[in-house]
């Protein structure tokens, strides 16, 4: 995740969950929002959110359960279908949009 150092001793910024203002020297941004380290955690789990996280409707997710709550399996390799990855769906199912996951000639 980004961060936003604060530029001088006069910029503050507000923490976008706990509304107070953030005075470490380490911001943390999430699509424009600031948010101290201890605030920034999945809604579902309340795990801290360190490395990645997702958002949907302003709620932000770690990726096992943004996964659970949105993500779709590859009924090709029954891997997760990220929301970033190009997938096709055929009969009510979903794929990779790969010719390993997705081959044409499988699907009638």
């Amino acid at each position: 995740m980004p961060s936003s150092p604060k530029t001088d001793d006069t910029t503050m910024f507000t923490c976008a969950y706990c509304q107070n203002p953030i005075k470490e020297k380490l911001v943390l941004a999430v699509s424009g929002l600031h948010y101290h380290r201890r605030c920034l955690r999945c809604v579902v789990c309340r795990e801290f959110l360190t490395d990645i996280c997702f958002q949907h409707s302003g709620a932000l997710y770690c990726k096992s359960d943004f996964i659970g709550q949105f993500g779709a399996i590859c009924a090709g390799c029954h891997q997760v279908i990220l929301p970033d990855e190009m997938s096709q769906c055929k009969q009510g199912l979903a794929f990779h949009d790969s010719p390993e996951c997705f081959p044409p000639s499988d699907i009638t």
